[in-house]
C-alpha cells in the first residue's frame, strides 16, 4: 500500500498503452490454473488481460488467444522478479485466480493482490482458495471451469468502481491479518510461513485426497509451486489412511530433492 508502488504501478500500467481496465494474472501457466477457461471469459469481457507468469502451457494459451480474437488484448510478461510485484498488482483494477483444479491449495497470489487493495475473482475450488476470497467482501468467487460465470465476475468489478472501492477496504484487513510467507517483506506484512495447520483447517480429507492423487499422477514439474509446499503434504491430511501412500510419496520427493541438490529434507 505504500505510494511508491503506486506510483511505480502507474507508470507501469501506462507503458501498457490503452488499457482501460485491466485484469491480473500472476502465477505460472500449467494446466490446474484454468488459464484456457480464463481466455474463453476475456472473449466477454471488456478490458485487456495481464498474464505473469511463465510455464509450459503459454504457447497454447496464445494460440487459443488469436483463435479467440482477443490477442490484442492479452499481454504474456514473462517471470516478473519478486521485488515488481507490488508495483504489478497495483497496476491492475481486479486480480484473478481461475484455478480449476484443488491441486491449487491456498492461493497465496491473492494474499498479495489483497495487500495491494485490489479486489479478486477466484473459483470456489474445495480448498483454502475460497475461504481466503470471501464471496461478496473481499472479491467474488465462482464455479471452476465456467467461463460464463467467470466473465460475468469480471465485468461486475471493471464496471463498478463503487464496489472495488468498497472491497479495497476489506481486502486491506484481510492481508494485515495474514501473514504472507518469505515474500510477504515485499508488502510491508510480517514475514513468517504460512502455516499449513491453518491451510488443512480450510480442506476437506476429500479435497486432501484428490491433492495427493493428482501429485501422483502428474509429472512433479507440474505440481510443484512455492506457493503449496509438497514437502509438507502430510500436514494436510490428518486420517491416517493416508499415511502410508504419503510416506511412498515423500520418499519420491526426496529423490527429487536429492537430484536438484535441495539441502533440506522431506520432514521439515
Amino acid at each position: 500500500l505504500d505510494a511508491a508502488s503506486a506510483t511505480a504501478g502507474a507508470a507501469m500500467r501506462r507503458g501498457w498503452g490503452d488499457t482501460a481496465r485491466v485484469v491480473l494474472f500472476v502465477g505460472r501457466l500449467i494446466y490446474y490454473k484454468g488459464l484456457p477457461v480464463l481466455l474463453g471469459a476475456m472473449a466477454n469481457v471488456d478490458g485487456t488481460l495481464i498474464l505473469a507468469g511463465e510455464g509450459r502451457d503459454r504457447a497454447a494459451l496464445a494460440a487459443q488467444a488469436s483463435r479467440l480474437g482477443i490477442a490484442g488484448r492479452v499481454r504474456f510478461l514473462g517471470d516478473v522478479a519478486e521485488g515488481d510485484l507490488p508495483a504489478l498488482y497495483h497496476a491492475c483494477d481486479v486480480f484473478v485466480l481461475p484455478s480449476t483444479a484443488s491441486t491449487e491449495g491456498f492461493g497465496l497470489v491473492q494474499l498479495e493482490a489483497m495487500a495491494c487493495a485490489k479486489p479478486v475473482v477466484s473459483t470456489r475450488l474445495p480448498t483454502g482458495v475460497a475461504v481466503v476470497n470471501r464471496h461478496g467482501v473481499t472479491g467474488l468467487t465462482v464455479p471452476p471451469g465456467d467461463a460464463a460465470s467467470l466473465g460475468e465476475a469480471l465485468n461486475r468489478l471493471l464496471q463498478d468502481h463503487s464496489l472495488r472501492r468498497e472491497m479495497a477496504e476489506a481486502v486491506r484487513d484481510v492481508a494485515r491479518q495474514t501473514k504472507l510467507g518469505p515474500r510477504g517483506a515485499n508488502f510491508g506484512v510480517p514475514t513468517t510461513r504460512i502455516a499449513f495447520a491453518g491451510v488443512a483447517a480450510a480442506l476437506t480429507n476429500v479435497a486432501a485426497a484428490q491433492l495427493v492423487q493428482t501429485i501422483e499422477r502428474h509429472p512433479r514439474e507440474e505440481f510443484y509451486d512455492t506457493e503449496t509446499d509438497p514437502f509438507e503434504l502430510r500436514n494436510l491430511i490428518a486420517d491416517p489412511a493416508h499415511r502410508e501412500r504419503i510416506a511412498a510419496l515423500r520418499d519420491k520427493l526426496a529423490a527429487w530433492m536429492q537430484q536438484q541438490g535441495d539441502a533440506g529434507t522431506p520432514e521439515r
